[in-house]
């Protein structure tokens, strides 16, 4: 979201995963702000992995990680952890 806690849609999340975990690892956000990512396969040997959010680019807009917070109680707006089902 941006400064007003608006949704920002075409907003290229880049980010990497944990625990030697790999595969598809940006997306774009879509008119609700939100992007998807899966995971798919965790060996049983891995409870979970995290996706750490690394970038975030639209245009000439400028990301400032110090505006993160916890909006949804779940993550701290730089990660989120996945867990095995």
């Amino acid at each position: 979201h941006n400064a007003t806690h608006a949704p920002v849609s075409g907003v290229t999340v880049r980010g990497s995963w944990s625990n030697g975990a790999s595969g598809n690892s940006s997306c774009k956000t879509n008119a609700s702000g939100v992007c998807t990512l899966s995971k798919n396969k965790l060996t049983q040997s891995v409870a979970s992995v995290r996706f750490t959010v690394n970038t975030l680019t639209k245009g000439s807009q400028t990301y400032n990680s110090g505006a993160n917070h916890d909006v949804d109680g779940g993550t701290n707006g730089t990660f989120v952890v996945v867990n095995r089902p």
